[in-house]
């Protein structure tokens, strides 16, 4: 038996898909290393990695669903959300014994799902929000959620948050603390971060724009709408990729072609060869653009105040074009948007480094 073979739980957290997707690159580098990987989740992040990685093991721990407001994210259902995900932590936990002793699990990795932990094992946690971010001016519920965060962080062995640090960071307050020794800056986590090599890049830009959708119902539905509605009678080619899991299905509205999702590879090279990128502010669609020094028009979903602060910052610090979804307008897709290069340094790829550190 090979003693350096580790055996290793991941487990997504399920509001959207950017915890899944941000994973593929540290399931990646796992497997390649010959660590025995088995993944645990639910919903559609489960699938996800599921169609990634169709020969690991995996297992359903299912976790409430989040519901945010349709303009205000300090809700009665945004409160409900978070005391059903504190009911359900000692039921994952459960679960994730079972697991750890049915497998002899040596580390876990859990992308902010607080349940899964194990006090046998080596505990490690992903987020790149530290802070519970609310409103502009902390608000009472916004600094006891980040206090009740900052007690979950401190019972794993590490936290790793998949950014930079200092005042060029994507995440700025979000992820800033000094209270916590068991935090470290691993750089941004992209699931393109290593398929850049032999993916075509054209000079001609064949298609004007690309829309990437994502984010939870019913905003994600929508920004569809909107978007198709803005640009049905423009002469714009236009491709949308609407984030529906499970679905291969394709089809045209005049200038349109609508995909219900793609392949990675056939992602990329629509990104590369369009003139326009459109897309929500989630933190892992960011960190894909980072990985490919794209800029893009962000819309942020309303009603979560994280992605309004992330499309903010990323325009001050980054000269990004941001917008609210209901202010969308077709003139604003006319708008002259710089593809510099080098936006962002990602001075490291500091997850690799940090695992072989500890494996």
């Amino acid at each position: 038996m090979d003693q350096n073979k580790k055996n290793i739980l991941i487990s997504p957290l399920n509001w959207g898909l950017g915890h899944a997707s941000r994973l593929i690159p540290i399931i990646n580098f796992l497997t390649e290393n010959n660590h025995n990987t088995i993944i645990a989740g639910n919903g559609a992040s489960l699938e996800l990695l599921r169609q990634k990685f169709p020969h690991l093991k995996y297992y359903v721990i299912s976790a409430p669903e989040m519901y945010y407001g349709n303009k205000k994210a300090i809700n009665i259902k945004l409160i409900w959300c978070f005391v059903k995900q504190l009911i359900n932590i000692p039921i994952e936990r459960y679960k994730t014994k079972k697991i750890v002793n049915q497998n002899q699990i040596d580390i876990i990795i859990s992308d902010t799902r607080p349940g899964i932990f194990n006090k046998k094992t080596t505990n490690i946690y992903i987020t790149h929000q530290i802070n519970v971010y609310l409103s502009k001016n902390q608000c009472p519920i916004g600094k006891l959620l980040t206090k009740l965060h900052y007690w979950i962080i401190d019972k794993y062995t590490y936290c790793l948050v998949p950014d930079i640090s200092g005042e060029k960071s994507l995440t700025g307050r979000l992820s800033q603390t000094d209270k916590l020794k068991n935090v470290h800056y691993i750089g941004i986590l992209s699931r393109f971060a290593d398929m850049e090599t032999g993916i075509n890049k054209s000079h001609k830009k064949d298609n004007d724009i690309i829309c990437i959708l994502s984010g939870p119902e019913p905003q994600r539905s929508i920004l569809e709408q909107k978007i198709i509605a803005s640009l049905i009678e423009s002469n714009l080619r236009t491709i949308i990729i609407r984030g529906i899991i499970g679905s291969a299905t394709k089809r045209i509205i005049k200038n349109i072609e609508l995909f219900d999702t793609i392949n990675d590879e056939e992602l990329l090279s629509l990104i590369h060869n369009s003139k326009l990128i459109i897309c929500r502010s989630g933190y892992s669609s960011l960190m894909d653009l980072a990985a490919l020094n794209k800029k893009a028009l962000i819309i942020p979903t309303p009603g979560q105040p994280e992605q309004e602060y992330l499309a903010q910052r990323l325009k001050e610090i980054y000269d990004f074009k941001t917008c609210n979804q209901n202010n969308l307008t077709l003139n604003l897709l006319f708008t002259d948007y710089n593809q510099s290069e080098n936006w962002f340094v990602n001075h490291n790829q500091g997850y690799r480094e940090f695992f072989k550190n500890i494996l």
